[in-house]
């Protein structure tokens, strides 16, 4: 599976920033994306910004708690979400209610995408119903990537027709569920077109071996394999890459 192209060249959609440390690259990111939602509230009144969890997201989400935006006209939307309660350590929402919409940032609305409904199946309609209301494009998608090269919760090894549903670029659907067999939790992500209804995104990419896959991902492959592929391939939307080759303890 191939992400489309422009008669240009992806690499002119894409720009790397290099970091010595973790906590040089967690300081630029929160001046990306202070940046980012200052301009969208001049802009537009609103800012809304796509986030992920993580370790490092954790890091990253208590920097930006202390900074002195006007966080009630930001929307947080997460990318993706274990198919667990929100309350559960698990829990993509739980990190964000904990880690980023505290201080500073209490009164950022939260979108998430767990539901009180018994499968994330059945929870299709109500999470798309929630992400229609949401006022898109984002301004600033934040993701990371695993170790198999999946972003969001678009894994390589989840069943072949949910993966290539979820991947293709012309995709109405904004949500997907995911049953990757690398992870006993069901998972929901935001599909590639709906990450790509964004002006910005941010990949961040801590640590060695990261940066090693990063590179691998870099190189011409099938998508399916990869899938941050689609993210790095695709000319939609510009794409910053934030590196740091060294692991802080």
């Amino acid at each position: 599976m191939k992400i489309w192209m422009t008669e240009k060249s992806a690499e002119m959609a894409l720009t790397e920033h290099h970091s010595t440390s973790v906590d040089e690259m967690i300081e630029t990111l929160s001046a990306t994306v202070a940046a980012a939602v200052d301009g969208a509230i001049d802009r537009r009144g609103v800012a809304v910004l796509g986030v992920s969890g993580g370790r490092f997201p954790g890091r990253l989400f208590q920097a930006l708690a202390a900074l002195p935006l006007s966080w009630d006209k930001v929307v947080l939307v997460l990318v993706d979400e274990r198919w667990v309660e929100p309350d559960d350590p698990d829990s993509n929402e739980h990190l964000v209610r904990t880690r980023l919409r505290v201080h500073n940032a209490e009164s950022a609305r939260l979108v998430g995408l767990k539901t009180p409904d018994t499968s994330a199946e059945t929870a299709l309609p109500s999470i798309e119903a929630a992400l229609d209301r949401v006022p898109f494009p984002f301004d600033l998608v934040m993701l990371g990537m695993g170790e198999d090269g999946h972003t969001a919760s678009l894994f390589p090894s989840a069943p072949r027709a949910e993966l290539i549903a979820a991947l293709d670029p012309a995709g109405r659907a904004k949500a997907a569920v995911l049953h990757p067999t690398v992870t006993p939790l069901i998972r929901v992500s935001l599909t590639l077109p709906a990450l790509l209804n964004s002006r910005k995104i941010i990949l961040h990419i801590p640590g060695p071996e990261k940066s090693r896959i990063y590179r691998a991902a870099r190189q011409d492959g099938d998508v399916e394999a990869m899938p941050v592929r689609a993210i790095l391939q695709q000319m939609q939307v510009p794409v910053e890459v934030h590196l740091c080759d060294r692991e802080d303890p």
